[in-house]
């Protein structure tokens, strides 16, 4: 005698990413596989850099992928780490306004970076309102004393011109070019 069985189909292998995204004050970002169907149990999860496991920790921006493996089939899903989204202006601090009267505070105008950051290139420069330059650097350590030709400028408006590269988050260059003015008050 026969015994008729029905052996149910195993539902296609289903899996979904969810990825975290990398950034400069965390750089690692967290991504796990979470399996909708087809779970069984020869289940295997293989992350292209070596870990098996539901999730893994990835450090560094470029093209992953996960391997997921069950009885009757397997689905690779690659991805892509996106390098951190960074406004290079957000590295640095301009004040609106300074005071040159030698008290010791807010005495020299210049850019201030962020303690991640460093700049590989910079030039500074200020202008009066007709457009004739004032002051000009090349080094990111000094600013402008609210003196031009050894006469200190009177109180007003003045215009920067701020250009450079910043070297932040993990190495990476960013390219920079601010236009604005600064407030010289006595």
């Amino acid at each position: 005698s026969a015994l008729a069985v029905t052996v149910p189909a195993l539902p296609d292998l289903e899996v979904e990413l969810l990825l975290d995204t990398l950034s400069c004050e965390d750089p690692r970002a967290l991504i796990s596989a979470q399996v909708l169907s087809g779970a069984d149990s020869t289940l295997t999860l293989a992350w292209s850099n070596g870990e098996q496991a539901p999730a893994t920790e990835l450090t560094q921006a470029g093209s992953y992928s996960l391997e997921v493996s069950n009885a009757c089939e397997t689905v690779v899903l690659p991805f892509t780490l996106a390098p951190p989204r960074v406004q290079p202006s957000s590295l640095l601090y301009l004040p609106n306004a300074f005071s040159p009267n030698d008290d010791g505070v807010n005495d020299i105008y210049r850019a201030y970076l962020s303690s991640d950051a460093a700049w590989t290139e910079y030039r500074f420069m200020i202008f009066d309102r007709w457009g004739d330059m004032l002051y000009e650097t090349f080094d990111p350590e000094e600013g402008w004393d609210g003196v031009f030709r050894g006469e200190r400028m009177n109180v007003g408006v003045y215009a920067y011109y701020l250009e450079g590269t910043i070297s932040a988050c993990g190495g990476r260059s960013f390219e920079l070019e601010l236009k604005g003015d600064v407030t010289l008050v006595r």
